[in-house]
């Protein structure tokens, strides 16, 4: 079960991602989200295909992008509102990351007071997101409370 020095050791890893603007955020299969953070780096030449030095992909969560006055959209909304609303979080700076223990559900806090929650559903299985960071490391949380950083 997730604790707080969980908590802790987890945002120490994500500390060099506050600050960083998503350059590209989009949508993939079902509910899952793709954001590239950092640098463009070509990952294979001959597709042409890019991903930041930071990319964060959440894949079997529910989430909700919210203001403090109003929800925006959800996980389970029409493909193109979620898109549209997605778009607008490029570009806006990642002000902090809160994580609650036993579940590990996540806020990521964008600047102009937007707010994208990451709620596991899944006490087996599948994880709930994950971050690709410099240096081919790794850091998946989920399913349940589970979490593990993984080295390159």
């Amino acid at each position: 079960m997730a604790n707080k020095q969980d908590v802790a050791e987890i945002q120490g890893h994500l500390k060099p991602l506050l600050g960083q603007k998503p350059w590209r955020v989009a949508t993939g299969l079902g509910t899952s989200i793709t954001m590239e953070f950092g640098k463009p780096i070509m990952l294979s030449p001959k597709a042409k295909t890019t991903n930041g030095e930071w990319s964060l992909w959440i894949s079997t969560a529910c989430w909700r992008l919210e203001t403090s006055e109003e929800v925006l959209v959800g996980s389970g909304d029409a493909q193109d509102k979620v898109e549209f609303s997605l778009k607008q979080m490029e570009n806006l700076s990642l002000q902090t990351i809160e994580l609650f223990p036993p579940s590990l559900e996540t806020t990521f806090n964008f600047e102009n007071g937007k707010a994208l929650r990451v709620f596991p559903t899944n006490s087996q299985g599948e994880i709930c997101w994950q971050l690709l960071m410099p240096g081919r490391n790794a850091l998946a949380v989920g399913p349940n409370s589970s979490w593990v950083f993984e080295k390159a």
